[in-house]
């Protein structure tokens, strides 16, 4: 046991960082993407938060440059998950799937994360299919 706890002091994934993050802040990281965007930004997410990192200053910003912004938030299924996704519909321009009007609950969701920049750059992060 001494030994784990050893291993644990000095490793840097079970430190908690900023933001209470598990991973360490990684200098020289090429994240100036959405700067340099000129023509629009796509994000898709299942759980954005726009004053995370502000990012609601960033879009605005870009907004303001004249840049296209296109955003997917996933609806979540409020029995399982709360985000509060519909309060999203008070800051930006929403199209939402509508309610199936299904009698109750289906714990199924198939969300993912994206952001495209300029149709150029991509990250595409996990797709979550979870039952």
């Amino acid at each position: 046991m001494e030994s784990i706890n050893i291993i644990k002091k000095a490793s840097p994934w079970v430190k908690q960082h900023r933001l209470d993050s598990f991973a360490p802040i990684r200098e020289n990281a090429r994240v100036k993407w959405p700067l340099a965007a000129k023509s629009e930004i796509y994000l898709e997410d299942w759980w954005l938060s726009p004053k995370l990192f502000r990012l609601d200053r960033l879009l605005k910003k870009k907004a303001e440059e004249g840049v296209m912004i296109y955003i997917i938030v996933y609806k979540e299924v409020t029995a399982a998950l709360i985000l509060d996704s519909h309060h999203i519909k008070f800051y930006l321009q929403v199209q939402r799937h509508p309610d199936l009007g299904i009698e109750g609950v289906i714990y199924w969701a198939h969300h993912e994360k994206m952001v495209v920049v300029d149709s150029r750059i991509a990250f595409i992060g996990g797709l979550d299919l979870c039952f």
